[in-house]
Parts: structure tokens; sequence; C-alpha cells
């Protein structure tokens, strides 16, 4: 059978005791280590966990904005019924290539990130789909003025 601590008088002693300095110290250091605890398992980044943080994905959105310009530009070149410039296709599917490997770097240091992860796939399938529209096109060998039509 349990005693009530109140009706007891070595009961209210016991729960004298729990008000001591000592204790009530030891019981605001734990509850400090757990929240501390949970602040660091969540990370320092604002928002849901897994979040980017903020100037990361500012600057992966940045790269992707510009990297679908090039991609539009490239098109637009390629649609040209004048024939294919190709030192200017050369060197939008350079810039891709070059902000492809921005993002996916970005994305590599914050690898909890799906956002940042889902941006990379994209660029990669930016990069790959932007070469491929300029093979037998053009052939691009990394500086703008070797680019030669292809079969000349």
């Amino acid at each position: 059978m349990t005693r009530n601590l109140i009706s007891h008088p070595a009961g209210i002693e016991n729960h004298r005791k729990l008000k001591t300095p000592f204790t009530i110290v030891t019981i605001m250091f734990l509850s400090g280590m757990c929240l501390f605890s949970a602040c660091a398992m969540r990370g320092s980044a604002p928002g849901e966990v897994g979040a980017p943080p903020p100037d990361a994905l500012k600057q992966v959105d940045e790269h992707m904005l510009e990297l679908q310009r090039n991609e539009r530009l490239l098109g637009e070149s390629l649609q040209a019924g004048a024939g294919v410039d190709c030192a200017r296709a050369c060197s939008l599917v350079g810039n891709i290539e070059r902000l492809a490997k921005k993002i996916c770097k970005i994305a590599r240091r914050h690898p909890e990130s799906s956002a940042l992860q889902a941006r990379c796939q994209k660029a990669a399938e930016s990069k790959k789909r932007a070469s491929s529209r300029l093979a037998g096109l053009c052939e691009c060998n990394g500086d703008e003025a070797g680019q030669i039509p292809a079969g000349r």
C-alpha cells in the first residue's frame, strides 16, 4: 500500500529535501542539457529539419536561374536558321556545365537538404541535355577560340 507523502512526517521531510539548492541546480542543469541536445540535433539552420541554410539556397537558386537562361539562349542559337555559331554555342554549354558544377558543389556541402539535392539533380540533367544537343553540330574543346563545326 502506498503512503501519502504529506500525511506522514518522514514524507514531509523527504518532500522538503527536494527543494535544496543542489537539487534545484541539478534539475536546471539537466533541463539545459536536454534543450542543448535537442538544438544540436536539429542543426543551426532555421526552418524544418533538413532545410538548407538560406544563403546556400539563395546562391543555388541564383545559379539555377542563370543556368536556365543559358539553356534558353542555347536553344535559340541552335534554332536559328542561318547555321550554328559554334563559339557561342560552346560557350553557353560551358556556362551550363560550370553552373551545374557550382550547384552540385553547394549541394554536397549540405547532404541533409533534399531541396539542394533535387536542384543538383536538375542541374546535372540540364548539363547532360545541353551537351547532347550540341553533339554532332559542334566540337567543343574547352576554349572558345578552338570551336569548330563538327565534320569540318
